[in-house]
């Protein structure tokens, strides 16, 4: 039989009546649940979901949960809003580096305003970032500003939702 230990408050003296145990520590009481608690393997799944949907915003390591087989519902939204906002992102920094290039010896005015216009991009990818980060950890599936409609990912399987 498993046993999974829960917080125990600091109460050594078992005889002790209850109104000598403050009230926030009687809340606290139990010490051991049998293995018919199903909670646990339950919060496991929806952590490790979370941390898979988490990788998606982070650049490069979108393609971790992407390459996973099993992927459900949450994961795979959070994939194709990775995938959308990885795509764009690499394709505005490719076009804006090109014409960097071209600007850079043609005139060092334009060059200028066009590295402003690159930080102004890359403040805008990085609050879709950050949304996308702050929608995984309040377990939702809501979309990225401007882009979040485009769909490029749709899972061969999806498994159940949490």
């Amino acid at each position: 039989m498993i046993f999974r230990a829960s917080f125990v408050p600091l109460v050594l003296d078992i005889s002790a009546k209850p109104k000598t145990i403050p009230k926030q520590m009687q809340k606290g009481m139990v010490i051991f649940m049998d293995e018919t608690d199903r909670t646990a393997p339950a919060n496991a799944q929806k952590t490790y979901n979370t941390l898979l949907a988490l990788l998606c915003y982070l650049s490069i390591l979108l393609f971790i949960p992407l390459l996973k087989k099993e992927k459900n519902d949450f994961v795979a939204y959070h994939v194709n809003q990775g995938l959308v906002l990885f795509i764009i992102e690499f394709i505005v920094g490719m076009v804006l580096a090109i014409i960097g290039l071209i600007l850079q010896f043609a005139s060092p005015l334009m060059f200028t305003v066009l590295l402003f216009v690159f930080a102004v991009f890359s403040l805008f990818f990085f609050i879709c970032h950050i949304v996308g980060i702050i929608h995984v950890f309040c377990h939702q599936q809501n979309k990225i500003p401007v882009f979040g409609e485009i769909k490029i990912y749709k899972p061969e399987e999806n498994h159940s939702e949490d």
